[in-house]
């Protein structure tokens, strides 16, 4: 009713640029009222707002970077326990650490792979992306080349963090020029 209601004032207003043949009037007048839409909205990536607007950060990131990503995610409003901030530290983690070694990288080569699905009682979280082919990893713990290979690296800690505390687990693997990482956790516990 209201929408109608205002409708109609805005076009008595087009009306009236017309009727006197002011176009740069009416140029103006829908310029305005197109500035004053609400944004443009895309069709969201998952059901999970936290999760989507993350995915969507880094998905702009990779891309003003020149990586290729491919996302897949389905992943519902409600995660049970797991809580948003959460899947934040384990989704933005991987993301970040697969466009910062893509960026190694030249254009053309730099490909992440993204997925997150609930199978179960468990939230999995699934990555792979390409990279230089250095690393250094031992008895399960990759370190970070950002410190010379002197330390594991925080966002890989801050997943395994993460995924501890919701029983579940992490595991990372280095293959040919390919990283590989996957982040389980349970839903109710």
């Amino acid at each position: 009713q209201k929408a109608r209601h205002d409708l109609r004032h805005q076009l008595t207003a087009l009306s009236g640029y017309a009727d006197s043949e002011d176009v740069a009037g009416i140029r103006g007048y829908l310029a305005e009222m197109l500035g004053a839409l609400p944004p443009k909205t895309e069709t969201p990536l998952c059901e999970n707002y936290a999760l989507d607007a993350v995915a969507r950060h880094y998905q702009a990131l990779a891309e003003r970077r020149g990586a290729q990503m491919e996302l897949a995610l389905r992943v519902p409003g409600d995660t049970g326990s797991v809580l948003a901030t959460d899947l934040c530290v384990v989704a933005g983690n991987l993301l970040e650490n697969a466009i910062e070694a893509c960026e190694r990288l030249e254009r053309g080569k730099r490909l992440i792979r993204f997925g997150a699905d609930v199978r179960g009682d468990y939230l999995i979280f699934s990555m792979g992306n390409s990279f230089d082919g250095k690393c250094l990893e031992k008895d399960g713990v990759f370190y970070s080349g950002k410190r010379g290979f002197d330390s594991e690296g925080v966002g890989i800690a801050s997943i395994r963090a993460v995924v501890k505390k919701y029983g579940g687990y992490a595991e990372f693997t280095a293959g040919g020029t390919m990283f590989e990482s996957a982040a389980v956790v349970r839903l109710h516990g």
